[in-house]
Formats: structure tokens, C-alpha cells, sequence
């Protein structure tokens, strides 16, 4: 043990550890994190004697044979989680060296101001190689462990395969199976093309259909715009007679098909479906863009099933940058480690470049590229799927462009009036889900 290693003082959690191995009849969490005595000075005896036994019997030793080497040793039973113990272990390790190597740095100092700065350089670098613990996974047998992947196709089974937030258009959740927990998905078009009212009804469907819980910032459209919006969604109410306030929000055959109280009776279904739905715009981060962090925070707050952001070119970077390219690398590299440790789908709006509009002039029925996002190819690289749109004489055109767990350049025809916000295949099969009257 060398001087830096020297501890003095015994801890709870070199305590819950030696419980852990106890109580599990296991050497596995000592073994394949690399701990040693040195992670252990409180109880170093106590480690040393585990490790002497498992050694020699190639098992840990049984509690009655460890209580009578070490008969007023604190028994309790331990439920932390693993990486928790393996993160407050090296975290205490950690402080106990940086407390003497900075009492040495100090001592030196006094005669050598340059020779404490060295010293300070050698012992931070000691530091995290003693406490730099490697993290290993139990060594997996893709075949003695086939049960465990039969045990999710049977459950798979159960979900007529929807494993995640669905869209409502058959064609798109059948290649994707819905937007998964560790999915980052761009929705891309030129300007114009209805990106914000396809991010709605993504999220909107789930919501409706799966009761799952939806945070959407809508840094484009105020909350207002984005409520007509989706009353438009679901209930097929003129958006523009919304916004206008007529008293006939649709027609039919020339005679008024739904009206203001047609209206007020929905908003009273609405009201009463007791599933969060929750919208932020511009003005509810006081009037400052909203960067990823302070949306990882409210995420961490109300626990969505499913967020939308629209849309990327009105996000602030988290720290300073130099042109708009690196502000979106610096945005889509955050969402796409937030999406890793939320494990909850994020959808983003980003708008198409010029070469998109050029290649629009030239084939009016094509949909952008991944090139062809503005600004940044981070945006294409770090989503796990890319979803690409465009209009034409009521037509609207979905593209897979990218689709990490399956199929891509899969495209989907819909029949879409955007001021009824009726969106459909072309053709309408019997017993296709519709989401009409579904509160």
C-alpha cells in the first residue's frame, strides 16, 4: 500500500460492499470491477479475508464462517444498486487521495513553488489511474441465454408489433414499430411543408391511443397556435375558422356540419382525458432560447413518455460556439446522449437547405435528403431515424430516410386538408384505426 493509498477512517459504504458479497454468496463484484484492498482501508482486514477465502475455495466465505473471524462486524442487508456502490466506493477512494496529495503539494510548495506544480501534474495523473475503475459485463453466451430473448418475442407478441409511441399510419409504424426509447427522430422539410403539424400528430396519436404522457416545446408556434392545432388533429375543426372565431368550424353537402357548440362539447371531453399534455413555448424560459439542458431538467421534473421539439435552428447551444454549424453539432450530440440516459423518444423539427429546394424544382415529388438538412450533417448522423416530408396538390409525402433498427427509403402516401386536419391513406381500408371520437 503506498503512501497516497493510506486511509484511516472506516465507511458505510466499504461495509454495504463486503454485506453485498455476503449476502449475494458471490466474488462477482469484486472480480469484475478490480477492487482490491486498497478501495477498502476501513475494513482492509475484513476485504483481505474475502479475498484470502475466495482464493483458497474458490467461494465466498458463508456469514457464520465470517462473523467468527470478525464477530462485531455491523450484518445488515443490502439493496443499493451495484453501479451506485462501485460509484460512492471510488468517490470516497478519490477524496481521501486528493486530501493528502494536496497536504504534500502544500509542504512542497512552501520551498518550490515549480516543483509543487510537477508534483500536483504526478499526482493527479496517479490519482486517476489508482481510482480508474474498469466496468465489465458478465460474460454473455448468446445461446444459454436464448430464453431471455424468447421471453420478449412472446411479449412482443402482445403488441401486434407497436413496441413504441405509434404514429396511427400503418404503413410507417409497421417498418418502424412506433418510436422506440432510445430514438432520436428528425422530421425534415423545406419551409412550408407542415413540419410542425406532423411533429403534433406524432405526438399527439400516442397520447390518444396509448395514454402516453407528451411534453412538446413549441418554440416555432405559441401555445395557443399549437392548441388549435390539435383540435384541428382530432376533431376535424377548420383550423382557420379556429383562428377566425366563425360559429361553422366545418361544412358539409353546403350546410354546417360542426359548429361552436360542437366545439364547446369537445373541449369538455378533452378537458376530462386525464393525460398530461404538456406545451412550452418561447416565452416560458423568460423570453432566453432554450438550450438542451434546461430541457433535460424539465423532462427530469414531468417525466414524459414521448418529447417534441420544434424546432433546432431556434435552440441555444449549451456553450459558446462559432458559426451555426457547430451550434447544431453541439445541440444534436446533447439530444442524442439525453435520448441514452432518459431512454424516452425525442422527436426534432429541422429544416431542409437550399439543395433541397433546388431538387424540388427539378422533381417536384421528391423529399429532402439527409444532405440535405440544413447546416450540419450532425443532425442525420446522430438521429436514429429520419423522417422527410413534402406537399404536393393535397398529397403528402412521407420518407424514411434513415431508420437505424430496420428498413429505410421507405416512402408513404397520404391524403392530408390541412385546414381540417384530415390526414389518411389514400386509400382507406375497413377497420383502419381512426382517431375520431376517441376521448
Amino acid at each position: 500500500m503506498t503512501e497516497l493509498e493510506q486511509q484511516v477512517e472506516p465507511s458505510m459504504v466499504e461495509c454495504q460492499v463486503i454485506n453485498y458479497v455476503l449476502g449475494k454468496r458471490s466474488y462477482d463484484f469484486i472480480k469484475l470491477n478490480h477492487l482490491d484492498a486498497s478501495y477498502f482501508p476501513g475494513y482492509r482486514d475484513e476485504f483481505l479475508f474475502l479475498q484470502s477465502h475466495h482464493r483458497k475455495y474458490g467461494v465466498v466465505p458463508d456469514v457464520s464462517t465470517f462473523l467468527d473471524s470478525f464477530p462485531d462486524f455491523d450484518l445488515f442487508e443490502v439493496v443499493e444498486a451495484e453501479d451506485a456502490l462501485l460509484d460512492k466506493l471510488r468517490e470516497e477512494k478519490g477524496y481521501g487521495l486528493i486530501t493528502q496529495a494536496l497536504q504534500k503539494i502544500n509542504e512542497r510548495a512552501r520551498e518550490n513553488s515549480i516543483e509543487a506544480a510537477n508534483l500536483m501534474k504526478q499526482q493527479a495523473e496517479e490519482i486517476i489511474h489508482s481510482i480508474s475503475i474498469l466496468r465489465h459485463n458478465e460474460v454473455y453466451d448468446l445461446f444459454k441465454k436464448a430464453h431471455e430473448r424468447a421471453e420478449l418475442y412472446i411479449k412482443k407478441l402482445n403488441l401486434d408489433g407497436i413496441l413504441g409511441c405509434m404514429t396511427n399510419i400503418e404503413k410507417l409504424d409497421k417498418v418502424t414499430h412506433g418510436w422506440l426509447e432510445d430514438d432520436f427522430v428528425t422530421i425534415t422539410a423545406r419551409t412550408q411543408q407542415g413540419k410542425s403539424w406532423i411533429l403534433e400528430y406524432f405526438l399527439l396519436m400516442p397520447w390518444l391511443l396509448q395514454k402516453k404522457k407528451v411534453m412538446m416545446f413549441s418554440l416555432e408556434n405559441s401555445k395557443l397556435l399549437a392548441g388549435y392545432r390539435a383540435d384541428t388533429l382530432l376533431e376535424h375543426f377548420s383550423n382557420d375558422a379556429l383562428l377566425a372565431g366563425r360559429d361553422v368550424l366545418r361544412w358539409a353537402d353546403q350546410k354546417p356540419d360542426k359548429t361552436s357548440q360542437d366545439y364547446l362539447n369537445y373541449v369538455e371531453q378533452a378537458a376530462n382525458f386525464d393525460v398530461p399534455f404538456l406545451v412550452f413555448d418561447g416565452s416560458d424560459n423568460g423570453n432566453e432560447p432554450f438550450t438542451m439542458p434546461i430541457i433535460e431538467e424539465l423532462i427530469e421534473v414531468h417525466q414524459p413518455d414521448i418529447i417534441g421539439i420544434d424546432q433546432l435552428s431556434l435552440l441555444a447551444p449549451d456553450r459558446p460556439t462559432r458559426s451555426i454549424r457547430e451550434t447544431y453539432v453541439n445541440i444534436t450530440r446533447y439530444i442524442r446522449a439525453m435520448v441514452n440516459r432518459i431512454r424516452k423518444p425525442v422527436l426534432l423539427v429541422s429544416q431542409s437547405g437550399r439543395e433541397a429546394a433546388k431538387q424540388g424544382m427539378k422533381d417536384k415529388e421528391a423529399t429532402p435528403e439527409l444532405l440535405h438538412i440544413a447546416e450540419s450533417d450532425s443532425v442525420g448522423q446522430d438521429s436514429t431515424r429520419v423522417v422527410s416530408q413534402r406537399i404536393l396538390d393535397g398529397i403528402l409525402k412521407l420518407s424514411l430516410k434513415k431508420n437505424t433498427f430496420g428498413r429505410s427509403e421507405v416512402d408513404v402516401l397520404l391524403k392530408w386538408d390541412i385546414d381540417l386536419g384530415i390526414l389518411e391513406p389514400l386509400s382507406l381500408e375497413p377497420g383502419d384505426p381512426n382517431p375520431e371520437s376517441r376521448f
